[in-house]
């Protein structure tokens, strides 16, 4: 017994010796990968105006291609090309009063998390081109809670629906908000209708 114990205790020290060498030589080097557009304001005043970028979500494409999906607090969703270090405006979420985004009512004035907040490929991305996305929308803003394609005629909102908020025992602000289903990505001619779904308040 005491020798199995002293075996197994010199295995453990001469183990911990080679994760020491191997930690020892690691290097981890941070730098600076690319600057995101403004979407803030250099002179703003609220919370959310003096962040001159609100990046939230990077994702990469599936299956190990050259693009990024970038979205942004305030409005927009990226394509970032890795090669060129290009941005492309995808789509944008922010159509507030003097904005040509879709949605009329999107909330990204105050509260941290407002705004677009989240980005989701379907795991089937690269057969179907879906993907996901949650949003925070203010429900005394005025206009339709549907999207407004009028800046993005490629998108195909046909189908588009919402379902009825839940019921929630303390008053409601915002409501949040998910799709459900397809959104496409320019990479075929065949465009899809999204579904949106309502749930609650932030």
């Amino acid at each position: 017994m005491v020798d199995s114990l002293r075996t197994a205790c010199i295995a453990l020290a001469l183990s911990g010796i080679g994760i020491a060498d191997v930690a020892a030589q690691v290097v981890l080097e941070i730098k600076d990968f690319v600057v995101t557009p403004i979407t803030g304001s250099v002179s703003g005043k609220a919370s959310n105006d003096v962040l001159l970028s609100r990046v939230n979500t990077l994702r990469e494409e599936a299956g190990g291609a050259r693009r990024l999906f970038i979205s942004d607090l305030n409005g927009p969703l990226y394509i970032f090309d890795k090669a060129t270090r290009k941005f492309v405006v995808y789509l944008d979420f922010n159509g507030t009063e003097g904005k040509t985004g879709l949605f009329h009512r999107l909330m990204v004035k105050s509260g941290y998390g407002n705004g677009l907040n989240g980005f989701y490929l379907d795991p089937d991305y690269p057969r179907n081109g879906k993907f996901y996305t949650t949003h925070i929308e203010d429900p005394k803003l005025p206009g339709s809670n549907l999207p407004d394609n009028a800046h993005f005629p490629a998108l195909n909102v046909s189908g588009y629906t919402t379902t009825a908020a839940v019921k929630t025992p303390a008053r409601c602000r915002t409501r949040a908000c998910w799709s459900s289903g397809p959104i496409p990505i320019r990479r075929t001619r065949r465009s899809r209708a999204r579904r949106a779904s309502c749930c609650g308040c932030s």
